[in-house]
């Protein structure tokens, strides 16, 4: 069982341990994507359980995902080095909710 329903991109903040402040998503997307990078901008050599994390939260929005986004999701997933992984998800995070 998936600790991800695959609704909405704060699951990966309640996760975390990201307070969400429900009035202000540009806060909230900040956090994230700075949990994400880890130190400084990308960090090379990124926490494996942030990795798995967003692969599962991706896997489950996938399947639950049946608008025009959905292959999109499947591509990134496809994507096997975790710094450009990283990079796309970042870039991607705004839209990721059904």
């Amino acid at each position: 069982m998936s600790k991800f329903d695959g609704f909405g991109y704060l699951e990966l903040a309640e996760v975390w341990g990201i307070p969400v402040d429900k009035l202000n998503d540009e806060k909230n997307l900040s956090l994230l994507q700075a949990r994400i990078r880890g130190n400084g901008l990308l960090d090379p050599h990124p926490n494996p359980q942030v990795i798995k994390d967003m692969r599962d939260f991706l896997t489950v929005l996938a399947d639950k995902d049946d608008g025009y986004a959905a292959p999109l999701w499947c591509g990134l997933l496809a994507i096997e080095d975790d710094f450009t992984f990283r990079q796309y998800f970042c870039l991607l995070l705004r839209a990721m909710w059904i």
